[in-house]
């Protein structure tokens, strides 16, 4: 790479140099110089024949170029002046379609939501009467169920009213003839104790006054004693009757709960009732 550096450094100046010194000598040729003046001349007067053409065109031209400024400014004015009322009417006519689009959607959408409400509609409809059927198919086999139970409760709570009547009938008897029965014993037992005081009384006369006092003494108290051994042996029999009273107790408590009202306000209303009733 060096080598070749140096070898165009060495020619070039062998190559240059005669062409430099033959253009000036060209250049000092007379022809040449001749040529070259002559050249200028015509330059210098083309240079001002086009300066005075420029100022003569300059000044015809310049009436024409204001009156074009003018007309091209008062176009550019209008155009402005009219852009605002053409973009209004553009706009204008964009939102009034925009707005026809819209309505024409509003309105598809409207038909298509009556139109579905509608199906609701007529769908709730029929299962309102499907209901309805159903509840009054219900409300009359409730109806019929609670005249049954009724008749049943009313049946059953008659027979047991019935048999608690006899039963409490059938031991008040039974009281009455054991009470009448412990009367005669009572009686008898009274008359007996008094006849065997009175034959101790006759046999024991020759006593004295103080044995006497001391005998009538101990006969009260002996007689008050065997009325409070009867009085217990009562309260003993009425003892043994605990189980005839929980009985009653249980049955009557069992009447007082039975449901009556609930039966009577499934009966009253019932729409079958009603119907009767009519």
């Amino acid at each position: 790479m060096n080598d070749k550096v140096k070898l165009i450094v060495n020619t070039l100046p062998l190559v240059l140099v005669p062409l430099i010194r033959e253009r000036k000598k060209i250049k000092e040729h007379p022809d040449v110089k001749h040529v070259t003046e002559t050249t200028v001349d015509f330059s210098h007067k083309v240079k001002d024949k086009t300066i005075e053409t420029k100022d003569k065109v300059a000044e015809k031209t310049q009436p024409v170029k204001s009156y074009v400024v003018q007309k091209k400014r008062l176009y550019e004015y209008n155009k402005q002046m009219k852009q605002p009322f053409k973009e209004e009417q553009k706009e204008a006519k964009q939102q009034q379609k925009e707005i026809d689009h819209l309505d024409k959607k509003l309105q598809k959408n409207i038909d298509a939501r009556n139109k579905e409400e509608e199906k609701v509609q007529k769908e709730n409809k029929k299962a309102r009467i499907k209901e309805l059927t159903h509840y009054q198919n219900v409300e009359e086999q409730q109806a019929k169920k609670g005249e049954k139970l009724q008749k049943e409760n009313e049946k059953d709570v008659t027979k047991l009213d019935k048999k608690l009547q006899s039963n409490i009938e059938a031991r008040e008897q039974e009281e009455q003839k054991l009470e009448q029965q412990n009367k005669e014993e009572r009686i008898k037992e009274i008359k007996k104790y008094e006849g065997h005081q009175m034959n101790t009384a006759t046999t024991q006369s020759s006593n004295a006054k103080s044995i006497n006092d001391v005998s009538s003494k101990q006969a009260k108290p002996n007689i008050q004693e065997l009325v409070n051994e009867r009085v217990r042996n009562e309260k003993e029999e009425k003892s043994s009757h605990l189980l005839f009273n929980q009985h009653k107790s249980s049955m009557s408590q069992h009447i007082s709960q039975f449901p009556y009202d609930e039966h009577t306000t499934e009966h009253q209303k019932s729409k079958k009732r009603f119907r009767r009733n009519k």
